[in-house]
């Protein structure tokens, strides 16, 4: 019996024969596109830990924390019901659905589904929704609890009133199926409901209903077919259905009482069961996975399982909303593996096919998936194994956070002449030749050859930080430091003519991509290519997804790359025609894995790090990498390249404080010229790669490049007809097909052309007449004016010499920054008098992260509010006493009169993180986030240094800030005085800080 009619503005058009010819071209659209991604699905032989794991919340955008529902539109985006409204994710952002935007009540949504002609249907408590092109329309036929598709992508409704097609605005329910049903499924023409105590079928032959065994009042959940049988979730256990009966013992024993609230069965023949107390699968072969609580949250009551056209799961959960578990090509040997500390630093190949892993607490071996503690980190000089090295021998060394050990034939040793090692950080061993040791150290470089160790340096004496070693052709050798690039020749050391650009940059390492081009990664720089002695650099402008980089293998045609965020790889013959000279518009950078791998807000792969040589090791096609979890193994055989994205869609334009949908057309009312246009693709994979570029046809040039914001933004239009395009790529090199919108912006009545050619004629002829009346009463008055030009001239020469005088005095006495306001040098010279009689002073030396790129990529002016937005933070969090100065670019002082080193680290790290929560008014700076480190220290160093030390607490405070940097930024940290200093310590060269502290001249103190 037809239902109801909707309740809503628009009546539903009458479908015409060209509507349902479009309609069948849609399905065949939507089958068409899903065939190629046939085979994406999650892989059933990579244990759930494995999975990419990523978490959405109220947080992120999701209008409440239960989700209910999910489904996906033709054009791709997820759709998700919530208990307080809906939601449309493009990968990146949620568009959020509230009964209070759409007219309609989007509350309580228990079911989704998206069909071929791109609307989505929603079932909630009360009725029926669709959205179709972001316009709601809704029919109170009461409750709708599952939805899915029917004949001619109609949907087949299981509501409270019975199951049944939805047509023409109307439920035409199945004959013999009243009543509640709360699950539904269609099979090859044949329907299938589930209610309380029967699951029904209808098929060609009527309709036909099974009382379900057991106890009574059991409610039918959930429905999936997986391995030829039906599979009926219920509220008090797992059943099985097949040739016309349920099994009479159940299926899977550890369900048979379990309430099952979802299922789904997946394209690779998983079965995906979803509880309120856990996540199961059940793999093809018939085995069952409770998901573990180190993988998933534990009781999670997942609510909706949905597979999307890429193979991705989504699960909904009623505590912990949205979860996406992708496939993965890594495995994650942790803990659970039997690894005794997760906190790997370093790896290396092992006899027979095994793994050496170097922890935060000794040295480990991998074998056959399970790890054994060789040496624990007590017998080693230092617990942290930073680096590991197996020679030609075979013999291991052990490089570790304080000094050097050997492995070898399964016994320890610690080699008497590497004792002086003990005082450094071993960053890289290298073997070469034979026989001869190398030793890069936070102490410089040093050579074991024939029982002797001897000691490279700089002609200065101080100590250069050796990151990674490169032996070269010709008895030399290349040295990585953290500052920059040094060469090892006849024993000096000497900065190549090429290594410039890298002057004051960390470089964590190299590798030949042939025999000719060498390629450097740095810590944050991006990569250099050497080619024919020309260093060339590539960075995030250049399309590299960071400036990070750790190590490099290359691997069939592929450069990968390990990063502070995870694995990208670029393609072999790209770098090495960029080395040769070519000028590509973007790198085709490819991410393989990446850090956003969390369960909640816990990272669960957090990679990579790791330390000098053990930072990468490639077996074969498996690469190993290390991370703050446990050893990573990359199958790099199975690494695909991702999909590419759909044509992007032009969602909405911003005309007066007015948004206007972006259909193919608007023609916009006479006002404001500036506009603000959003745009969006779905990619639910991994949209982090994804990068835009705009323009506006009749005004741009050319495409601006707007990497991965979604937002453009034009001021003062004048008035015209424009086309504003949008394409996407993601990082295969290709742009998608662009997305168009027509925007016409009217002329104001003073802006006809007519007019102003009417205009501008009388306008010429008045300035004629003017200039000849001019002329004739310039001639009148010339001879008067140049009697009193000399007269004024002189007097005007005397007031400007007047004026230049008090100019420069004023100049001199000036004792402001004129850019923040803030004091400067000249301040603190005129202060220092009355400062000096304090019993002490705080030091608190303050810069600005990544400054350089602000300015590079927004203009001075951009920078130049950073510097005086950041320093009214700094005036506004420091107390009235306190001195603050602007020191010089982008960094800023303040001294703290009679104030302890835990009340100046307390204030730095206020200012810390007013700094890094600061919204800039500049509407260029949206979204950035800026960082600053803080370095601390204090005056007097000394009693008896109190005239003449203040320069070297400010210097101390600025060794502390430079640590802060090498450390990855964004903190705060003190060097102070330690229980051994002496006034030697003015003297102390910044390469002796490390040793300064391990005396006791020195010591660090960190923020609480």
């Amino acid at each position: 019996m037809p239902t109801d009619a909707p309740s809503h503005s628009r009546q539903p058009r009458r479908a015409t024969s060209a509507a349902r010819a479009a309609g069948v071209r849609a399905v065949l659209a939507l089958l068409l596109a899903w065939l190629p991604l046939a085979s994406f699905a999650l892989d059933p032989r990579i244990p759930f830990r494995d999975y990419v794991l990523n978490n959405w919340s109220t947080a992120h955008g999701l209008p409440q924390i239960s989700v209910e529902s999910i489904a996906q539109d033709r054009d791709g985006f997820l759709w998700i019901g919530t208990q307080n409204g809906i939601a449309r994710f493009d990968g990146v952002h949620f568009q959020a659905y509230s009964s209070e935007r759409t007219g309609v009540d989007t509350s309580l949504v228990v079911a989704a589904w998206g069909d071929a002609s791109g609307a989505v249907w929603f079932g909630t408590s009360r009725g029926l929704l669709r959205e179709r092109e972001g316009h709601f329309e809704q029919w109170s036929i009461g409750g709708v609890n599952a939805i899915t598709g029917g004949p001619d992508d109609a949907p087949v409704l299981a509501t409270n009133a019975g199951a049944g097609i939805w047509r023409g605005g109307v439920l035409h329910r199945l004959s013999g199926m009243r009543g509640p049903f709360f699950a539904v499924l269609r099979i090859d023409g044949t329907t299938w409901a589930g209610g309380v105590d029967r699951l029904c079928r209808n098929d060609a032959a009527g309709t036909r209903c099974f009382a379900l065994p057991g106890a009574s009042s059991r409610r039918v959940t959930a429905l999936a077919r997986a391995a030829d049988a039906l599979w009926v979730g219920t509220s008090t256990g797992l059943l099985r259905f097949s040739d016309d009966h349920f099994d009479a013992r159940p299926p899977i024993a550890q369900l048979a009482t379990t309430d099952v609230q979802a299922l789904l069965d997946d394209r690779a023949g998983n079965l995906w069961i979803g509880s309120i107390a856990a996540l199961y699968r059940r793999y093809p072969d018939g085995r069952l996975e409770r998901i573990a609580k180190d993988s998933f949250p534990a009781n999670p009551w997942i609510e909706a399982l949905f597979e999307d056209r890429e193979g991705n799961l989504w699960l909904g959960s009623r505590t912990q909303s949205l979860y996406r578990a992708s496939d993965s090509w890594t495995r994650r040997y942790g803990r659970d593996a039997g690894l005794a500390d997760p906190f790997v630093w370093s790896l290396a190949p092992a006899p027979d096919g095994a793994i050496d892993v170097g922890t935060n607490s000794g040295l480990s071996v991998l074998r056959d998936g399970r790890a054994q503690v060789l040496v624990p980190g007590a017998a080693l000089p230092n617990p942290a194994v930073y680096d590991l090295y197996r020679d030609a021998q075979g013999r291991l060394w052990i490089g570790t956070r304080g000094g050097v050990a050997l492995w070898e034939h399964r016994h320890l040793r610690k080699p008497a002449e590497l004792a002086s090692l003990d005082a450094w950080q071993i960053d890289d061993i290298l073997e070469w030749p034979r026989g001869t040791y190398w030793f890069g150290t936070h102490g410089g470089l040093f050579r074991l050859q024939d029982r002797i160790l001897t000691r490279f340096g700089p002609a200065n004496g101080g100590a250069l930080r050796v990151r990674a070693l490169l032996p070269l052709a010709g008895g030399a050798l290349l040295l990585g430091t953290e500052d920059g690039v040094r060469e090892w020749r006849d024993g000096a050391l000497s900065t190549p003519g090429w290594a410039a650009p890298l002057h004051g940059h960390f470089v964590t390492g190299f590798g030949w991509l042939d025999p000719h081009t060498l390629l450097l990664t740095t810590l944050d720089a991006g990569l250099g290519l050497l080619h024919g002695g020309r260093l060339r650099m590539l960075t995030e402008r250049d399309g590299l997804p960071g400036n990070n980089a750790w190590a490099v293998t290359v691997h069939q045609g592929q450069a990968y790359f390990s990063s502070i965020n995870g694995v990208w790889r670029l393609p072999l013959p790209q770098l090495l025609a960029i080395a040769k000279g070519a000028a590509p518009e973007r790198v085709d950078a490819d991410a393989v894995l990446t850090g956003n791998n969390s369960i909640g807000d816990e990272q669960r792969t957090r990679c990579c790090n790791g330390g000098g040589g053990g930072r990468m090791l490639r077996d074969g096609s498996t690469l190993w990498l290390p991370s703050i979890n446990g050893a990573l193994a990359l199958d790099l055989a199975a690494v695909r390249k991702p999909s590419p994205p759909g044509t992007p869609h032009v969602e909405r334009l911003r005309h007066a404080h007015e948004w206007y949908a972006a259909n193919a057309h608007v023609r916009l009312p006479r006002g404001e010229r500036s506009l603000e246009i959003g745009y969006t693709v779905p990619y639910l994979r991994n949209a982090t790669r994804l990068r835009f570029r705009y323009r506006l046809v009749g005004y741009d040039n050319d495409w601006v490049n707007a990497g991965t914001r979604r937002t453009a933004w034009y001021t003062h239009l004048p008035p015209g007809r424009y086309r504003f395009e949008v394409e996407v790529h993601a990082g295969l090199g290709k742009w998608s097909v662009p997305a168009r919108l027509e925007i016409d912006l009217p002329a104001f009545w003073y802006e006809w052309r007519w007019l102003q050619i009417t205009g501008a004629t009388l306008m010429a002829t008045l300035l004629l007449l003017a200039v000849r009346w001019r002329l004739h009463r310039q001639a009148l008055q010339q001879r008067r004016l140049e009697a009193l030009i000399d007269q004024r001239t002189e007097a005007l020469r005397r007031a400007n010499e007047r004026l230049r005088q008090a100019n420069d005095a004023l100049t001199a006495e000036s004792l402001s920054d004129a850019l923040t306001g803030l004091g400067n040098r000249r301040m603190l010279a005129q202060q220092w008098h009355a400062l000096r009689r304090e019993t002490g002073l705080a030091v608190v030396l303050i810069d600005l992260d990544h400054f350089k790129r602000i300015n590079d990529r927004y203009g001075h002016s951009v920078g130049d509010v950073v510097l005086r937005e950041v320093a009214g933070l700094v005036q506004r969090l420091k107390d009235p006493r306190d001195l603050a100065l602007r020191w010089g670019g982008e960094e800023f002082l303040l001294l703290l009169p009679d104030a302890d080193t835990a009340h100046a680290l307390r204030v730095a790290e206020r200012i810390r993180l007013a700094v890094r929560t600061q919204r800039f008014h500049d509407p260029s700076l949206d979204g950035v986030q800026l960082t600053c480190s803080i370095g601390v220290s204090r005056w007097p160093l000394l009693p008896a240094m109190r005239e003449r030390d203040l320069g070297g607490a400010i210097e101390l405070a600025d060794f502390a800030m430079y640590r802060v940097k090498s450390q990855g930024r964004d903190a705060s940290l003190a060097l102070l005085p330690g229980a051994h200093a002496t006034p030697a310590l003015l003297t102390a060269p910044a390469a002796d800080i490390e040793r300064l502290v391990s005396t006791g001249v020195l010591r660090w103190q960190a923020a609480d």
